[in-house]
């Protein structure tokens, strides 16, 4: 029986609140996650151990967090496609330079993958929502990657999949100010449900356990207290959701599926049920009868108890999309018997506990129990003595008569014993701690800096044990993502476009061309078919007219793209693998050891390589300055080749050789005289041949000096 529309808002409602119940543990300890990092501890403390215990804390939570997470995003962690075979190289080549490009125009792709990282780390569960977003480059759409808040989304409980392909349905509701759902979807009313959706009855006991909203008296969500607006605001929720079927398929011997031409259309299909009664009996003979389990991907958005719209989602492979969820999942600890990954913090949360505890205690010792007090025997002192008891402390001096055969009142201080118990004790804690941390450093209690040496490297690098779970996991989540964006790029990036993009492999800019086809390309930013050498006839396709090359009015070879309906089908992404690029290795330290080995090896040749391996910043004007002094090495050399022929000091000679063009400079600077003098008479101001005003070279120089320009023939 097929659903009604309402019948639709209905199953997403209950679907949302069984999945939240599902997710309370998590989200519980999602929330003590981020309160422990943010040092609000001491949370399970009464309020009578509040005036007793002085609450102090010593976060090494921080320290433990915001290493692993600078590891990771200190090697900027990225996915690139590298093609499986030769011929595939060029076509993946282009993808990387396309998705960086990509990035690069996304001004928050970094702060929202930092976000999802720390996610990873802190909760768990880490998730990038990768789409295409129509309103970017003044309409014409770009790929778009934003960070979800893991609270805010939850899928089906039974899905086992890293990436929960294999899950019937995801829901992600976001709260959104009432004025705004109003606005985009149309709506005349809609009830503020932000954040009492789950608890429109006190009955409820799946949502008992999460405690009060804090201000109000109805029971309040940890699922949902992160937006503070002073305006109303609903959930809008959007239920992304797998509809199965089963069809028939025809397959050949060489396991091909049969087609057939369409009519109609012009266009090849896979042959139906009906197709196959109409074939002769040899010709059925040849074909296999398979059962094949098809999915599409519908897209429900709900906002209160009403369906705004239900519809194939742009992603659906009917629309010729990707077909599967646009969520990159990242997740830490996977457990058996929850949807829902553990993070790093809930780990340390008792061992943090303990450290507090301990601490407080020491400071009891040492500030209440290793206190100073007075003692004076009752009836010692006269009562005017008595009130100078009070003074004590505060002024250098006071004076007691005491009676006689009574001793005067004397100060005694504190025996804070367990104070040094309790300091050796914080210490103990401390070093289980960084036993129970997923930080493995090797130099954690040692030498805080890197030290050199093949054997300490080897024995950094297998013990650096945070590049091996997380580290697959974190590829899980960045290679769905990159293949999503790439999906993307092939089915809604059209139109013309131009984009300066940069050559990953030699770091040189060039010019990307991207159209619906070759000869639109050529036509609307004025590139010409590239002509063949041998023959000078342009360079043309005879079976559809378009160019297969252009080049620029320069004359060089134009990069260039063609993204419609036809290439998309023709660009296979399984020929393509994805790797791991973090663009930086291990340390600094590492890469500087490296690049000077290189250098040594092969000399001033790879001075680019290495710059660019340490990332040395004005690295241009720094290989100029290589040049140049290259250039002055060289010049010095000849000049201490021709001294040594001619027997003279190589300094000499250069002074000799700047006075001999400084005169020529100043001769070349003079005024041209309007009447040549007579033949064998040396011009006006010029001293004659031979005299020391010409400058005579030193005994040793040839006289004749450099021979003259040769004549040219009249």
């Amino acid at each position: 029986m097929a659903k009604t529309k309402d019948d639709h808002a209905v199953n997403c409602n209950e679907r949302l609140k069984d999945g939240v119940a599902e997710a309370g543990e998590w989200a519980t300890e999602a929330r003590r996650a981020w309160s422990y990092y943010a040092s609000r501890q001491f949370q399970n403390m009464s309020e009578n151990e509040r005036f007793r215990v002085m609450p102090i804390v010593a976060n090494v939570i921080r320290r433990d967090m915001d290493q692993m997470v600078n590891r990771v995003l200190e090697a900027h962690p990225v996915i690139n496609p590298v093609g499986r075979f030769g011929k595939d190289h060029q076509y993946a080549k282009m993808m990387v330079d396309l998705l960086q490009y990509t990035r690069d125009a996304e001004e928050n792709y970094h702060n929202d993958l930092e976000d999802v990282i720390q996610d990873f780390f802190f909760t768990g569960e880490g998730v990038l929502f990768e789409g295409w977003n129509q309103d970017l480059e003044d309409g014409m759409g770009l790929p778009e990657a934003r960070w979800i808040d893991p609270r805010y989304v939850v899928w089906d409980p039974a899905a086992r999949s890293w990436q929960r392909e294999d899950a019937d349905w995801i829901i992600h509701f976001e709260p959104r100010k009432v004025d705004y759902i109003k606005e985009v979807y149309g709506l005349d009313h809609v009830e503020a449900d932000y954040p009492d959706f789950f608890f429109d009855t006190n009955e409820d006991s799946r949502f008992k356990e999460y405690g009060r909203r804090a201000g109000g008296g109805a029971q309040g969500s940890m699922m949902g207290q992160s937006v503070s607006s002073p305006d109303e605001m609903a959930y809008v929720k959007t239920m992304y959701e797998k509809i199965y079927k089963f069809e028939v398929r025809y397959q050949r011997d060489d396991g091909e599926i049969a087609t057939i031409i369409d009519y109609e259309t012009g266009e090849n299909r896979n042959i139906t049920q009906e197709d196959f009664d109409t074939l002769p009996p040899e010709r059925q003979a040849e074909l296999t009868k398979v059962r094949v389990r098809v999915s599409e991907l519908m897209e429900t958005v709900v906002v209160n108890d009403t369906t705004i719209s239900r519809e194939n989602s742009v992603y659906c492979q009917t629309n010729g999309g990707h077909n599967q969820y646009p969520f990159a999942f990242f997740s830490y600890v996977r457990l058996r018997d929850r949807s829902h990954a553990k993070g790093e913090i809930d780990y340390l949360v008792g061992m943090q506990d303990l450290i507090n505890r301990t601490l407080a205690r020491w400071l009891e010792q040492m500030m209440i129990a290793g206190s100073n007090y007075v003692v004076s025997e009752k009836g010692s002192l006269p009562r005017e003595d008595e009130e100078k008891l009070k003074n004590i402390g505060r002024y250098p001096m006071q004076i007691f008569r005491p009676f006689p055969s009574f001793s005067g009142p004397r100060v005694e201080g504190g025996r804070a014993t367990g104070s040094d118990l309790f300091q050796s004790g914080y210490q103990l804690l401390s070093s289980i701690k960084d036993k129970v941390s997923g930080v493995y450093d090797v130099q954690r209690g040692s030498m805080p800096y890197a030290t050199s040496g093949i054997g300490i490297q080897s024995l950094q690098a297998s013990t650096d044990l945070l590049t091996t779970m997380p580290r697959r996991h974190l590829e899980s989540g960045l290679k769905r993502a990159t293949m999503l964006r790439m999906r993307n790029i092939l089915q809604f990036m059209r139109g013309s476009r131009v984009m300066e993009i940069t050559d990953q492999e030699n770091k040189e800019d060039k010019t990307l061309f991207v159209g619906n086809s070759m000869a639109e390309i050529a036509a609307e930013y004025g590139l010409q078919p590239a002509v063949d050498e041998q023959t000078g006839i342009p360079m043309i396709s005879p079976e559809t007219g378009q160019p297969l090359s252009l080049v620029t009015p320069d004359g060089e070879e134009a990069d260039t793209m063609v993204l419609n309906a036809d290439t998309v089908n023709r660009f296979d992404l399984k020929r393509v693998r994805l790797e791991l690029d973090t663009e930086r290795d291990r340390s600094r330290q590492e890469r500087m050891e490296f690049a000077q080995m290189i250098l040594q090896a092969v000399g001033p040749a790879s001075a680019s390589w290495a710059l660019e391996l340490m990332d040395a910043p004005n690295k241009e004007m720094l290989l100029q300055a290589m040049e140049q002094g290259d250039m002055g090495q060289q010049l010095m050399g000849q000049f201490e080749e021709a001294a040594k022929q001619i027997g003279m000091d190589p300094q000499e000679l250069i002074q000799t050789v700047m006075q001999q063009l400084q005169m020529q400079v100043q001769a070349s600077q003079q005024p041209q005289q309007p009447q040549q003098p007579p033949q064998g008479q040396p011009p006006e101001g010029v001293p004659p041949q031979g005299s020391p005003e010409q400058g005579i070279p030193p005994q040793g120089l040839p006289p004749e000096g450099p021979p003259p320009p040769p004549q040219q023939p009249i």
